[in-house]
Order: C-alpha cells, then structure tokens, then sequence
C-alpha cells in the first residue's frame, strides 16, 4: 500500500564532500486526521445550508406575498420599505447558499465540464457582459469601464478556437472582472493573448491594493477582496474552481507598478487532468 511521506533533505560539507542526509516521516495518521477534518467541515456546510434553508422559504414567501396582496401594507410606505428589506436580505442569503452548495458540489466532484471546441474570444466578451450588468454598469464597450486588449491579434483575425466549458469559463472569469469593476471606479483591463498550447486571460485594476498577505489567500473560501462592501469571499473560489478544472491554473498579484491583476492559464485542449469526469 502507499504510505504518504514528508522528507527532509540536510547537507553537510566535510572537507571536499558535501554530505546529503534525507529522512521521511510517515505521516498517515496526519493526513488521516485532514481527511476527517474536511469530512466534518463537509457535513457542517450542509447542515448549516439546511437550517438556514429551512425558514428562509416561509420568510421570502410571505414577505412577498404581505407587499403584494394586502392593500392596507400597500398604502403604507414605510411598512412597504421594511418588508422590502426583509425580501432583499433573505435573497442575498439565498445566493449565499446556492453558491456555497456549488463549491461543496464542484469540489466533491459533483460537476463536471462539458467542453466544446468554441470561439473563447467570446467567451471572454460574454464575461465582460455579466460582470458589468452584474454591477449595474451597462457600457461594456471598449470605450467604457472595460477594455479589452487581444495581445498579438493578427489582422483579420476575429475568434479563436478552444476546447473549453464556455459556461465555466465564463463564469470564472466574470467573476474576476466584477471584482476589478467593484475595486476601481476607473478603467479595467481585460487582456488574452494566445502562448501556443495555451491561452492566457488576464484582468488588471488600479484600485486598492491587496496587502500581501490576502493574496496569498485570495483564492480560499470566504476570503473577500471588499473591504467595505458586501460580497460572499466565493466569487475567487469559483474561478480557482473552474480554472482548475480546465486543467489550467490562476495567481494573482496586487503592486504600485501594475496594479492588481488576475491571471487565468488554461489549455487549449482537453488533457487528462482537465476533464474532470
């Protein structure tokens, strides 16, 4: 059987020699002990996604239904404003919700790709669209908020052909964008450039920086880049997620002399790691 290992590796110079000591610890009951840990994390999520689904319902319901129905709460603003309230919060923690039972599904490998060899210059442009109309912003043009810049584009040249899931992709790289829109209330920049077996999508704000030590996290569940807004710290999730998924691979980078950008590498074809069926 396969026994999971940690080695070190000490050199020592004696003379002339140079000494190499490894040594591996077995760590089995360490990783025994994760894979416990996150089976636990997986059953609380969805007993907490449970309890909170459980009156939400009724709440949703019957605010809606208060506003809608009864002339006496129709003709009283302010009561009109409070139920409204009551409605919009209960939708917010409904998406919360939705999106938190999609990164469990995704991460048990309860989703799957389905990739189709389709123009993945509108597949960004479509993200573009989401993100922006996600905010309320409706010029998406590249005279508006966004631009995007197609590195190394030949004349004439106006689609590329990539095996993805347009819907995944997407959705991983709207996500990114909306989060630029929500940081900068200037330009963003939307860049894809074509490496040869790969192609790279890139989004670039000039924002608030992300201190350092975010970053390295920013990818981790719940960790939001908003500082004073609402926002449920999944949207980066989603896109490692998705990204992952392509068997590609996403960073980031927050400086004074480019800005924050995120960086989205993925295949052009389909590899064995990235069908994830």
């Amino acid at each position: 059987r396969q026994v999971p290992v940690e080695t070190h590796i000490r050199i020592f110079s004696r003379g002339q020699d140079r000494i190499f000591i490894e040594s591996a610890i077995d760590i089995s009951a360490r990783k025994a002990l994760e894979e416990r840990m996150q089976g636990l994390r997986d059953e609380w999520d969805a007993f907490i996604r449970h309890e909170l689904r459980s009156p939400l319902t009724p709440i949703l319901a019957f605010s809606q239904i208060l506003v809608e129905d009864y002339a006496e709460v129709q003709e009283n603003e302010k009561m009109t404003r409070y139920l409204d309230a009551i409605w919009q919060g209960g939708k917010r923690l409904e998406r919360l919700l939705d999106l938190t039972r999609e990164v469990s599904q995704y991460e048990n490998g309860e989703i799957v790709l389905h990739r189709f060899d389709v123009d993945v210059v509108r597949t960004i442009q479509d993200a573009i669209q989401d993100a922006a109309l996600g905010i309320g912003e409706e010029d998406v043009d590249t005279q508006g908020r966004v631009k995007f810049v197609w590195v190394g584009q030949e004349t004439g040249m106006e689609e590329l052909v990539v095996s993805h899931d347009p819907q995944k992709l997407q959705r991983a790289v709207s996500n990114l964008v909306k989060n630029a829109l929500e940081h900068d209330e200037g330009e963003v920049t939307v860049r894809f450039e074509d490496l040869g077996a790969t192609v790279q999508i890139s989004v670039q704000n000039w924002g608030d920086l992300i201190p350092e030590d975010r970053v390295k996290t920013i990818f981790e569940k719940f960790n939001t880049t908003k500082r004073n807004k609402k926002g449920t710290g999944l949207g980066t999730t989603i896109a490692r997620l998705f990204t992952e998924g392509h068997g590609g691979q996403i960073s980031a980078m927050s400086s004074e002399s480019d800005g924050t950008v995120f960086t989205v590498i993925v295949p052009k074809t389909a590899g064995k790691e990235a069908t994830r069926s």
